[in-house]
């Protein structure tokens, strides 16, 4: 079972609703079933916070998911491995999300570990300089792993490393903004990681929940 993630709503008119955090797996199996479910009415009760399809004409709402590197990765004195269950049991909640007609963003963590996976690290380095260049390393890794579980569900992603200072910076954020917009237009499903590889700790969001809200 995978562990907590954030879901946030976005509304057509910009607001937004954080219902409160649910289990993945619970989500999954609610969306699953209403996958197959019929067609919704105009008449159909909305249940604020509950995932269900949109109604006839609504535009599509957007999710946004985050997933932690202790939900993706696990670790042993043998260094880190992929839990590959977890991954697999994601992807499948993200593109029964977009068959019941939801616009899906991922925030995920995982860089450092899956750097620490690529070059046989046993452990996570403390040193900030090595763990940056390790965080290089992950994100192509994580991105190839995203990549190809995706595609097997026909599931295109696309790739946007953020600091704090896109989003203090005016300009900066209306760039991150029109490309998350026209990345759903194209029916892609962004996947939003920190920049390990570049932030300081001082420049940092501390986690990704802060980041995904």
């Amino acid at each position: 079972r995978l562990s907590f993630v954030s879901l946030h709503r976005v509304m057509a008119d910009g607001s937004t609703a954080a219902p409160p955090v649910q289990p993945v797996a619970e989500v999954f199996a609610k969306a699953s079933s209403r996958a197959t479910d019929r067609k919704p009415s105009k008449s159909r009760p909305r249940i604020p916070g509950a995932i269900s399809p949109p109604l006839e004409g609504e535009v599509a709402p957007l999710l946004v998911l985050k997933v932690g590197t202790s939900s993706l990765m696990s670790s042993s004195s043998k260094g880190q491995r992929v839990k590959l269950a977890n991954v697999a049991r994601l992807v499948e909640l993200i593109a029964d999300l977009k068959i019941s007609g939801y616009q899906v963003v991922l925030v995920s963590s995982g860089a450092v570990g899956m750097g620490c996976i690529k070059l046989g690290l046993e452990q996570k380095p403390s040193n900030i300089r090595i763990k940056q260049a390790v965080a290089a390393a992950g994100q192509s890794h994580l991105m190839r792993m995203y990549e190809d579980l995706f595609g097997t569900v026909h599931v295109q992603v696309a790739q946007l490393l953020l600091s704090q200072s896109d989003f203090t910076d005016k300009v900066h954020w209306s760039n991150v903004k029109h490309t998350i917009v026209e990345a759903l237009k194209l029916n892609l499903v962004p996947i939003i990681n920190e920049n390990d590889s570049t932030n300081t700790e001082e420049l940092r969001f501390g986690d990704n929940d802060n980041l995904a809200a």
